[in-house]
């Protein structure tokens, strides 16, 4: 399905995976999840299962595909995290930090300034649930808010 727009859009509002992934650089993260028991939240699959909240309906076992951009993720101490993981790589490229996680599958994250992190850390991950896309894991389309 081809999606025509402003580049913002397609951005923020991606119709499906393959545009989520092709729009922005580094490309959008993406996870493989499932739809929690309570209808209510999302298991995210990094080698294992962690649950968020989502603050809408999602059909409980639905099978997801969970995107996450880069720069929509922050860093910050494991006891007040959504995600728990470990630091992969560490990248300076002058004014932001590209980190990538030793999770399966990797996540990127680009924070501003130098984040001064080491190999095998445990880190915390923190999104507003606003940032995350969902799609369906069979048709990779995105799912809208309690769809």
């Amino acid at each position: 399905m081809p999606q025509q727009g402003c580049p913002l859009d397609l951005y923020d509002k991606p119709v499906n995976k393959f545009v989520a992934g092709f729009i922005g650089s580094p490309g959008m993260n993406f996870i493989p999840a499932i739809g929690g028991e309570d209808g209510q939240s999302v298991a995210l699959d990094l080698g294992e299962r962690q649950s968020i909240e989502l603050g809408y309906k999602v059909q409980p076992g639905r099978n997801l595909i969970a995107g996450l951009r880069p720069e929509h993720i922050s860093v910050v101490p494991p006891g007040t995290a959504m995600l728990k993981v470990a630091v992969g790589t560490v990248e300076y490229t002058g004014a932001a930090t590209h980190l990538t996680t030793a999770s399966t599958p990797e996540l990127v994250v680009v924070s501003n300034g130098r984040a001064e992190h080491l190999a095998g850390e445990i880190i915390g991950l923190d999104f507003q649930p606003a940032h995350l896309h969902l799609f369906e894991a069979q048709t990779e389309l995105r799912l809208e808010a309690d769809q």
